[in-house]
């Protein structure tokens, strides 16, 4: 019997092409650039109007205004008569002269009466709630549209347009368009951080006196301050917040600025009545030194800060996130491989992605250029959603945009300033991955990187510019979070 070829030939096509599908989504999964990584997962329109919250307040000025409604289907003259008298209104005051009664076609049994004062309407309310015939009684509130989230008190937060752009003009500049920014408040519904997760800040250190910053540096549980003494046995001496590795010291210190504005973004206290707030009103920051006075550091400096998390993680200081506003287009080969143990060990690494406006896909930008699924690299954002001019972009080496132009932060000496860069942009990213990972200290490095990522507001345009082709949506980062 001859048998018909068709059927075999059809499978034998199906198989091939489910292999080849198959190994190209091996392909895919194990290259840290890949193109499906560059395919929205969760798109998180903070641009788009908000859906507003709503709360009740009583009405200020003039009557005070009550609702009643009656169990019947209208208002009979009898029940009108009785309310217009205040012989159902019992010891409380009749309706304000000139108010009157109003009655709606739609709910015949409801009636709004005004009253002189508010303590007159709420005499009014018990004795109508006590009436059988009465199904409800309230007051004619006033109501209100919320903000998507909560806001901080801080004097100076209406110049931080990075976690809120109203479209206000920012360090005399002009302003931006409304809603380009981290969509902070949207992520503050969630938390505001967490004192238990540690963000290690790889830098020119941090002014440890800060107002807005000291109740948020990370503290050595182990060690006496000020003694002169190693007492945890780490081999630094009072290292309470963090270590200076140039000098080899405990007191990391900043005599560059550099590193304290990184640390404001990240984590200034937040609703604290002064200065500005990071993007964690409340967290724990470590305070790393290898960048000197004139802004440079050695390679061995960054790796022994490095060494310093892995130690003091295998004594509980539970670091998750570190940021790393700095770089070179030099590769090192040494300073790979210590970031490359540090993230084996659960630790993600936010990298600027540098400020000198080239593609760094041609020309590799480090460390955010290494090969690592545990590094985030990041450019900086303008105001009016655009790459700033000077900020280094690369659709297969920069993963994501951050605000990066005219950022106010923290400084030295207990000041404020204003500064642009990649460097700014990066610890937008590494605040908002320590904020998602806030409510799971533990949770695994490719969480967190997933969600952030996952969670970017795609901008037209960039997708040939950044992996993601998107920028750093803190709700969204929260609602990507809710889908997996």
């Amino acid at each position: 019997m001859t048998r018909n070829p068709l059927p075999h030939i059809i499978v034998g096509a199906l198989v091939i092409l489910l292999a080849g599908v198959a190994g190209r989504i091996s392909d895919f999964t194990l290259s840290r650039r890949a193109k499906s990584d560059r395919e929205p997962c969760v798109l998180y329109p903070s641009t788009a109007p908000v859906g507003p919250t709503w709360q009740m307040t009583p009405t200020s000025g003039g009557p005070v205004r009550v609702l009643v409604k009656y169990r019947t289907e209208s208002l009979p003259e009898r029940i009108v008569k009785e309310i217009l008298s205040g012989a159902t209104i019992a010891q409380a005051e009749r309706p304000g002269e000139g108010v009157g009664l109003e009655r709606f076609a739609s709910m015949p049994g409801l009636a709004v009466l005004g009253f002189s004062d508010m303590g007159s309407a709420e005499k009014a309310l018990v004795a109508f709630r006590r009436d059988k015939s009465v199904a409800y009684a309230e007051l004619d509130a006033t109501w209100h549209v919320d903000q998507a989230g909560p806001q901080p008190n801080d004097a100076r937060f209406r110049e931080q347009w990075g976690l809120r752009n109203t479209g206000q003009p920012v360090n005399g500049h002009p302003g931006g368009k409304d809603g380009v920014d981290v969509d902070a408040v949207g992520a503050w519904q969630h938390g505001m951080g967490s004192s238990d997760l540690v963000v290690a800040v790889i830098d020119s250190g941090i002014d440890l006196k800060h107002e807005d910053l000291v109740e948020n540096l990370w503290v050595n549980e182990g060690e006496t301050p000020g003694n002169g003494i190693d007492d945890d046995g780490n081999g630094v001496v009072d290292d309470v917040h963090g270590y200076d590795a140039i000098a080899n010291s405990g007191d990391p210190d900043d005599d560059l600025g550099h590193g304290t504005h990184v640390a404001g973004i990240i984590g200034a206290v937040g609703d604290n009545d002064r200065g500005v707030s990071g993007v964690n009103w409340t967290t724990r920051v470590m305070a790393l030194r290898f960048l000197g006075a004139t802004g440079g550091g050695q390679t061995s400096d960054a790796i022994a800060c490095i060494d310093y998390i892995l130690k003091m993680n295998e004594r509980g200081a539970n670091v998750r996130v570190v940021n790393c506003s700095w770089g070179s287009t030099e590769r090192s080969a040494a300073l790979e491989e210590a970031i490359n143990r540090a993230i084996r060990s659960g630790v993600l690494f936010v990298c600027a992605a540098g400020n000198d406006g080239i593609d760094s896909d041609a020309t590799p930008h480090y460390p955010s250029a290494y090969p690592n699924m545990g590094i985030l690299s990041v450019a900086a954002l303008s105001p009016n959603e655009t790459i700033a001019p000077f900020s280094n972009f690369g659709e297969l080496s920069v993963d994501i945009a951050a605000p990066g132009v005219d950022i106010l932060s923290t400084l030295p000496d207990g000041a404020y300033g204003f500064a642009s860069g990649t460097s700014m942009a990066s610890p937008f990213v590494a605040g908002m991955a320590a904020l998602v990972a806030s409510s799971n200290p533990k949770m695994p490095l490719e969480l967190i990187r997933a969600r952030v990522l996952d969670g970017r507001q795609a901008v037209p345009g960039f997708d040939s510019r950044l992996m993601t082709g998107g920028r750093l949506s803190g709700g969204g980062a929260f609602a990507a979070g809710t889908s997996r």
